[in-house]
């Protein structure tokens, strides 16, 4: 599955690397292309702006032409003079252009246009002056007609009076009109003197009209020689002006067919881009479609993986779920056994005498006692694979546990010749804070395996007490032994259930494989560490490490208890189980009680109506209603007079605890004894039946304390002043831990954590009786709405005689 993953991510990784290869390529293509689309744009805007200029220029030539003819028709010195200053201003325009054009061959036609503007401006030069010259036939006209009033003036006839304006007639009918004239005047009748002044005027006025003539006919001439240059100049400057409008519409022509090419190129350069973006569009589809698929099938394959390890998951969480109940039934069903026959084996350890007997009864005994440690470790293995397994921490002695582990597992191997030596630290003479039931229970596991695997030498047991750089107090033990060590192979495994050592010649010792392994979950569950040091064939050393508080007074050491128990009292026992009913019966008549015995809880329900009795023993695992239903029904029945009722398990998964919690008064876990069984029926029997020979510690002087009450927790710890006093002081740090915890639930309005302090402050505080206290943690524990005013008010007289209830009990403690 693990391959799978990977392969789907290699996979998906080079398809992300190849989209963006295409992405990255695409983005440079269409890049590079809008670059060239923008420059063709840019060069189509000045394109643009030239066919504009050019436009322009072409208008202002139209116009300065008109400007020209207009001087040259009205002769005006102004409008020729406006006429020179507009072609300065053609000029710069063409200069101003040449400067926006990069072609050579327009620049060249510029050039061209620019010398025919220079041969237009000589040609309407010169035709200006050609009108000047027009000038004097027009004064030898005045002077003829000056003539020919002068003849009016004498009497003679003119052609104007034959005619308005002779310059309208035809030739033909001017000359016949000038003969008639001419000999009109001739035969006039005239006087004498008029006639010889007439005489002599005519001859001058002829004269002078003849050499005007001559004047005028000389002056035609050349007027037609100038009519002809005109005609030739009008004629060159229509051509130069043809050619300027040519040369300018090539120009505007090679500009617009250059933005045309341009307008063309950006198309293409648009086309181009549209074409890579559909191909790299149409690429990463298909990438996207070819991984997608290539992905989906791992997928699709990791998914049936994945189906297959679920279910051959669950499969296993059903082994390991039947592996638990099969512990657990196993458990039960061999404990019941077990009880009858370490119960069996104390009666007939009482009633034996000779040496045999009592060997085969040993045997038994040691035989009962493997298995039941076999079914301890199990079920102490299974739980801590649950993680159902709560830490406690009280006050204890470590040394104590250390020499009872010693002797406990000596007892084991009395045929060894093993010296057995232990190093006491002295600072850990004091009370330590922790869970001594297990720690005893790693301690036994590692003198147990040191002695197992030691035929002869030493077991050396070594406590120190230190602190680590971060000042934390830690405790060291040291079990270190002389025997066969561990073997360089099974090291890496030696803390794995069911890992054996086997000495030699394949010698195999007793065990189960799980001693360790348990040992060293207990030892993460207390935080610590358990380690080790071997070497094959010269010893092991195991070191277990644990954080460590100590405790501010020592443990009060009681003396032990003598039970008796006063005949008369009435047990009723119910149990499926007929051989362990019968020895549950014999230990009990053994011990003058009245028995009465039943298989089922239906039977006994029944029978118990008409039954007196004083304590009932009943089994949890009975046939069609258990024992906890039973229980149920016997407390809501009307003969149940508050008789105490005693659990019966070989269930250790679940706590004592939850039993007393449904309803039971007490718990006793299969398989036990005699002794624990008349152990725990003492404790509950009637106060008239019971004679006990107790020595008990030195009884307290319980004072009247102002503040509470110490006579109810002190009955129950037998009067010990030191128990009492350690018990009030570990109240005294619980107390100001919840303080700490309500005062901060008050603070943030925080009901849960309100309720949840004062209802586990209640407990103690009642049974101290700190009746000034009791109200303010009731009202709390109630407390469903809040009013400000009020919780703040409840909460401050809580303290004040919080306050004073502490320093009371430090004074009594001092």
């Amino acid at each position: 599955m693990e391959k799978s993953n990977r392969k789907i991510t290699l996979k998906v990784i080079i398809g992300y690397v190849i989209l963006a290869t295409v992405a990255v390529t695409t983005i440079f293509l269409v890049f590079t292309e809008i670059k060239n689309f923008l420059n063709l744009k840019r060069e189509d805007i000045s394109d643009r702006n030239k066919v504009i200029a050019v436009g322009n220029l072409i208008a202002n030539i139209y116009e300065n032409e008109s400007i020209a003819r207009a001087a040259i028709q009205s002769g005006s010195q102004a409008q020729y003079n406006n006429y020179i200053y507009k072609n300065h201003l053609l000029n710069d325009d063409i200069d101003s252009l040449k400067t926006k054009l990069v072609n050579e061959h327009q620049i060249l036609l510029l050039d061209s246009v620019k010398q025919l503007i220079a041969v237009k401006f000589e040609n309407i030069g010169a035709l200006k002056r050609i009108k000047e010259d027009d000038i004097s036939e027009k004064s030898i006209e005045k002077a003829l007609q000056k003539i020919n009033t002068i003849e009016s003036s004498v009497g003679r006839l003119t052609i104007h009076d034959f005619a308005e304006d002779p310059d309208a007639l035809t030739p033909e009918r001017k000359k016949t009109i000038e003969e008639y004239i001419a000999i009109v005047n001739k035969y006039r009748p005239k006087e004498q003197d008029e006639l010889k002044s007439e005489n002599r005027l005519d001859s001058i006025v002829i004269a002078a009209r003849e050499m005007l003539k001559e004047v005028k006919r000389d002056a035609l001439i050349q007027k037609n020689n100038l009519s002809a240059k005109e005609n030739s100049l009008l004629k060159s400057d229509l051509n130069v002006s043809k050619s300027l409008r040519n040369l300018l519409f090539n120009l505007e022509n090679e500009i617009l067919l250059h933005s045309e090419k341009l307008n063309k190129e950006r198309d293409s350069a648009l086309n181009k881009s549209s074409k890579i973006l559909i191909l790299s569009t149409i690429v990463g589809s298909i990438l996207i479609i070819l991984f997608s698929f290539i992905i989906l099938n791992d997928f699709w394959k990791s998914q049936k993986y994945r189906k297959e390890l679920e279910k051959a998951n669950a499969y296993t969480n059903s082994l390991l779920q039947s592996r638990e109940q099969l512990i657990s039934m196993v458990s039960h069903d061999l404990r019941t056994p077990l009880s009858t026959v370490t119960g069996y084996t104390d009666l007939l350890a009482k009633i034996s005498t000779d040496s045999k007997s009592k060997y085969y009864i040993d045997r038994i005994s040691k035989s009962s006692k493997y298995m039941k440690d076999l079914v301890d470790d199990l079920l102490e293995f299974s739980k801590l694979e649950r993680g159902t397994i709560s830490i406690e921490k009280i006050p204890f002695l470590l040394n104590p546990i250390i020499d009872e582990v010693m002797v406990s597992v000596k007892s084991v191997y009395p045929d060894k010749d093993i010296k057995l030596n232990v190093e006491y630290t002295s600072n850990i003479e004091k009370s330590i804070l922790g869970d001594p039931f297990r720690v005893r229970q790693i301690l036994y596991n590692l003198v147990g395996n040191a002695y197992k695997f030691t035929d002869s030498g030493e077991i050396k047991i070594e406590t120190k007490s230190f602190k680590n750089a971060e000042r934390k107090q830690f405790l060291q033990i040291r079990v270190s032994d002389t025997g066969i060590g561990i073997p360089l192979e099974k090291q890496p495994i030696i803390f794995q259930e069911f890992t054996q050592i086997e000495g030699e010649n394949e010698k195999k010792y007793d065990g189960f494989g799980l001693g360790l392994t348990i040992s060293k979950k207990l030892a993460n569950l207390l935080d610590g560490e358990l380690s080790f040091i071997s070497e094959e064939k010269k010893g092991s050393t195991f070191i277990l490490t644990l954080p460590v508080e100590y405790s501010v007074k020592p443990i009060a050491k009681l003396k032990p208890k003598h039970i008796n128990i006063a005949a008369h009292s009435h047990v009723i026992v119910i149990d499926d189980d007929a051989t362990l009913r019968q020895l549950l019966t014999d230990i009990l008549q053994d011990k003058k009680l009245k028995v009465t015995a039943f298989e089922t809880a239906k039977k006994a329900l029944k029978a118990m109506e008409n039954l007196p009795y004083d304590l009932v023993i009943t089994d949890i695992q009975l046939p069609k209603m258990n024992g906890f239903h039973f229980m149920e029904i016997l407390k809501s029945s009307s003969f149940y007079k508050q008789q105490p009722i005693i659990a019966s398990t070989g269930r250790k998964d679940l706590k004592g605890d939850i039993y007393k919690e449904s309803g039971f008064s007490d718990i006793i876990f299969k398989p036990y004894g005699a002794k624990e069984l008349i152990a725990t029926v003492s404790k509950w029997l009637p106060k008239a039946d019971l004679k006990l020979e107790i020595e008990p510690p030195a009884a307290v002087d319980i004072q009247n304390f102002k503040h509470f009450n110490l006579a109810p927790i002190s009955s129950f710890l037998n009067n010990d002043i030191e128990s009492l006093k350690d018990t009030l002081q570990l109240f005294l740090n619980e107390t100001e831990i919840n303080i700490e915890t309500l005062k901060s639930g008050v603070e943030n309005r925080d009901l849960e954590t309100i309720h949840a302090t004062s209802h586990k402050m209640l407990t103690m505080f009642k049974q101290l009786e700190i009746k000034k206290v009791i109200p303010s943690l009731t009202y709390l524990d109630k407390l469903k709405d809040i009013n400000d005013s009020e919780l703040d008010s409840t909460f401050k007289n809580l303290l004040e005689h919080t306050a004073l209830t502490v320093a009371e009990m430090e004074k009594f403690i001092d």
